[in-house]
């Protein structure tokens, strides 16, 4: 059973209208990192592993709410210039 267009539009007026416009619209899912100014954002991806293939002048990457076990050294000597890295809400237990 499908609401009325009516409806749906007085809802998503509503949403508007009480969280802002970007609250309201569905986002799609995240399927690949995003980067932008330096910055790498391979968050919320299931990711098991550090991705080899981002830009080498990267200074920020968040890894964060992925599925990693571990982080060996040689997955990070691709990124010289890393100065943050967020690796929350992993499953890490041991940094080598």
């Amino acid at each position: 059973m499908h609401a009325p267009r009516s409806l749906l539009l007085s809802l998503i007026i509503m949403c508007s209208v009480m969280t802002g416009p970007r609250n309201c619209v569905a986002s799609q899912k995240k399927t690949s990192c995003n980067v932008q100014d330096g910055r790498a954002d391979c968050s919320h991806l299931n990711l098991k592993a550090v991705p080899l293939d981002l830009p080498k002048s990267i200074t920020s990457l968040d890894m964060s709410h992925n599925q990693l076990r571990k982080i060996p050294p040689a997955s990070l000597v691709p990124y010289p210039g890393l100065l943050h890295l967020n690796v929350s809400y992993n499953s890490i237990t041991k940094l080598e």
